[in-house]
């Protein structure tokens, strides 16, 4: 299979027609489609502009600037495709205490301090050299890590930056695979990649304009987001597997 991104834009994509309008902050991308279905993606460290919207009407998927945008249009394209449970907490979902080789790709504070909490063991990588915390392990020891691993999880992120396929071809049979994020695509295509278990993510009421409202004012995901915008897709609801 193509990567994420390419494979939704080979089939199904991109109408600039739908889109009711579009926002780009500081930390986060998002549209709103004109029924009301909002997407989002985390930003980083692209260089996101609006030439999709105004300009050039063709994706680039080589850019990452683009690949945001096309990010977060499928995530308001599927995310409302099925009822979800919401309050989607990794550590309520997921016993992890029953792996003993957690690997983590990208920094998620406040999962890092309650498995820290929690008592369980983990390596943590992330590649923002900004972030300070002894808890971050050198990146030459992540192929290493996930190659051993027995879980992963692993930010939705990486489906923006193209580095999902790298690291999830990495991770041995059996290993189970947690996608979390509110950049997530909760479609059952996701299922058929390597490994890949849970996919948490985010949906929003429709027209909620105070999301786009303040990821244009530069805000992130703890200002916007709520436990009730929380929701997740599990592998064993989808027949495919």
């Amino acid at each position: 299979m193509k990567e994420p991104v390419a494979h939704f834009f080979a089939k199904e994509g991109f109408d600039i027609s739908s889109v009711m309008r579009y926002a780009i902050g500081e930390k986060f991308a998002g549209l709103m489609l004109k029924d009301g279905r909002i997407g989002i993606c985390a930003i980083l460290d692209a260089q996101v502009d609006d030439s999709l919207f105004t300009g050039r009407r063709v994706p680039d998927l080589t850019n990452h600037g683009h690949r945001i945008i096309l990010n977060a249009y499928f995530n308001a394209l599927f995310n409302y495709s099925r009822e979800l449970p919401c309050n989607s907490d990794i550590l309520e979902r997921i016993d992890l205490k029953k792996f003993n080789r957690i690997v983590i790709v990208g920094y998620f504070e406040s999962l890092v301090t309650k498995l820290l909490n929690e008592g369980i063991r983990f390596r943590i990588f992330d590649k923002d050299g900004n972030i300070e915390s002894e808890k971050i392990s050198p990146l030459n020891e992540l192929h290493s890590a996930l190659s051993e691993a027995d879980a992963a999880i692993i930010t939705g992120s990486t489906l923006a930056n193209n580095t999902f396929l790298n690291l999830t071809s990495i991770t041995p049979e059996g290993c189970s695979i947690f996608l979390l994020g509110p950049s997530n695509i909760l479609h059952p295509d996701m299922f058929r990649y390597r490994n890949i278990k849970v996919v948490f993510g985010s949906v929003f009421e429709r027209f909620d304009h105070r999301v786009l409202d303040m990821i244009t004012l530069g805000h992130g995901a703890r200002d916007f987001l709520t436990e009730k915008n929380k929701v997740c897709i599990n592998h064993k609801a989808f027949s495919l597997l």
